[in-house]
């Protein structure tokens, strides 16, 4: 019997891009209601960028990020800003940023060794935000095939920041969404690599998928730290949508000559979140694979 869906491997090389690049449109628009900007922000001093995945895991709700934000700037304030809103236009006045009140929390952790970190809002502020947090259904582990699929990373480079906004005295984000593949194995220049626990992904300076489908050029990826890493599952059975992807990931650091992240599996933030409350320490890992061998 005939299969009613088209045979990618038969389909024209334009044929091809055009669907790549619908699907890092489509992405795009739904990964701006679940992704967000950190903003740290301290007297006298820039503010720092980092991203974020809103997730809610047994009723409560938490931002998957980086930890080196945090470790860095120890002193500082933060303010968390819906990826979709930035996009938006709504800026956050620079001078006094400090003065701005931080994004009330009720808990935050990290693991430094993993890089990996997570943020605690309150029912009433993660309602506020008005994101899209995405439980255990759109998380995914243990993955080694990834390098047969599309990776997706999901962020809020500063580079992308809005230079007259800046010259005004303001910061303006601007999401960022790109579609790329898994690297086999580790790079010869990575440092103390963990198998287990790093995945690398390519980050090429051509280009790639924009926000309305068109061809951009990757910026510096200071900012993107702390992005969701987002497997797109391009051999769904059925009926493609954006929801199809799943989390897999979280992006921690780069190589400046634009040919690699480095990510950090999400099982390692799983396990954090599983040892730091034990109260949802079930649910965490009833998502296959979370838990901790032995």
């Amino acid at each position: 019997m005939e299969s009613d869906y088209p045979d990618l491997a038969q389909m024209s090389k334009d044929k091809y891009y055009q669907i790549w690049q619908n699907m890092g449109a489509a992405l795009w628009r739904n990964l701006c209601n679940t992704t967000v900007a950190i903003v740290f922000v301290e007297n006298g001093k820039p503010p720092v960028i980092s991203s974020g995945t809103c997730v809610q895991l047994g009723g409560r709700y938490f931002i998957a990020t980086c930890a080196h934000a945090i470790i860095d700037h120890p002193n500082a304030n933060f303010m968390i800003f819906l990826a979709v809103r930035l996009d938006a236009l709504i800026h956050i006045p620079a001078h006094p940023l400090a003065l701005l009140s931080p994004t009330p929390i009720a808990g935050m952790n990290f693991r430094k060794d993993d890089d990996v970190a997570w943020i605690e809002l309150d029912a009433d502020q993660a309602v506020a935000l008005g994101a899209n947090f995405v439980g255990p259904e759109r998380i995914e582990v243990r993955r080694d095939d990834v390098q047969e699929d599309c990776m997706g990373v999901m962020g809020t480079p500063g580079a992308l920041a809005d230079p007259k906004a800046l010259a005004a005295g303001d910061l303006r984000l601007i999401p960022l969404y790109y579609h790329t593949v898994a690297l086999e194995g580790a790079p010869r220049d990575a440092r103390s690599v963990d198998s287990a626990r790093d995945h690398f992904l390519a980050y090429p300076k051509g280009g790639n998928v924009g926000q309305n489908t068109e061809y951009v050029e990757l910026p510096p990826a200071h900012g993107l730290s702390g992005a969701g890493v987002w497997c797109v599952h391009v051999h769904h059975e059925g009926v493609w949508t954006p929801e199809a992807a799943k989390l897999t990931a979280i992006q921690n650091a780069w190589h400046r000559d634009f040919i690699w992240l480095r990510t950090t599996r999400i099982q390692a933030w799983l396990n954090m979140i599983a040892e730091d409350i034990p109260e949802i320490a079930s649910v965490v890992r009833s998502i296959a694979g979370a838990a901790r061998p032995g």
